[in-house]
């Protein structure tokens, strides 16, 4: 009899996590259609209100015109640009964790202003999370299109998503293929994607990351020497 009532409060207890656990993927799902996961994608990244802290900071120390702006997430974020273009005034707006909602959200800081010009890398975090490939990809070209319009006097380089540990290759491919040929005329895509493949192509080069996805040093200055002379021209 014992045993039976045991039984009987594992199954139970099974049916109540199995409820709730249904509960939970469907609440994720609700916010995930209606744009507010975002705010729980940055949540993971906000340690002690580092994103919130990032984001007053850009808000306290506004963009003038004229400046090159470097825009995304933490790769972006760990570029020493203003070291790298010493000739140029520079703005390092990469936040750590950012995804494509979350720059989106916050996109008015460089919107009130004029830059010379905007290199932009955002979208390894969407994927990181499983948001699905064409919400990534409107939410690119959403940016874009409001950048483009805030400033028509501002040239926007894209730069594609960087490769990363070989489970994500097909979906950084195929963001990275979708988005530029749906690129609007005047944007430029600067691909960086081939120049961070390991020799079997499969994911990021050892030689410029240690976690298989920020960069070294040595992946820093090979970014930096690409886009070189276009900083150079429309800095």
């Amino acid at each position: 009899m014992g045993a039976k009532v045991q039984l009987a409060e594992v199954s139970k207890g099974l049916v109540i996590f199995s409820c709730c656990f249904t509960a939970f993927i469907f609440i994720l799902f609700l916010l995930h259609i209606s744009g507010a996961l975002s705010s729980v994608y940055v949540g993971v990244f906000n340690k002690g209100g580092k994103y919130e802290r990032a984001v007053s900071i850009f808000d306290s120390v506004p963009i003038k015109n004229g400046d090159v702006v470097f825009l995304g997430d933490s790769i972006t974020e760990g570029g020493a640009w203003d070291e790298f273009f010493e000739n140029r005034v520079t703005r390092n707006r990469g936040i750590g964790g950012d995804t494509t909602s979350g720059l989106l959200a916050r996109l008015h800081q460089i919107n009130r202003s004029e830059p010379s010009s905007i290199f932009l890398m955002i979208g390894t975090n969407d994927i990181y999370f499983g948001v699905a490939e064409d919400e990534i990809v409107e939410n690119i070209l959403t940016i874009i299109d409001l950048l483009s319009n805030s400033s028509k006097e501002t040239k926007i380089f894209l730069q594609s998503i960087l490769p990363r540990a070989s489970k994500y290759k097909d979906r950084v491919e195929a963001i990275n293929k979708k988005v530029r040929e749906r690129l609007p005329l005047g944007v430029t895509y600067i691909d960086l994607y081939p120049h961070f493949l390991d020799e079997h192509g499969v994911a990021i080069d050892t030689r410029f990351s240690n976690d298989a996805l920020h960069l070294n040093g040595d992946g820093y200055l090979i970014w930096r020497e690409i886009i070189k002379a276009l900083v150079v021209e429309h800095g």
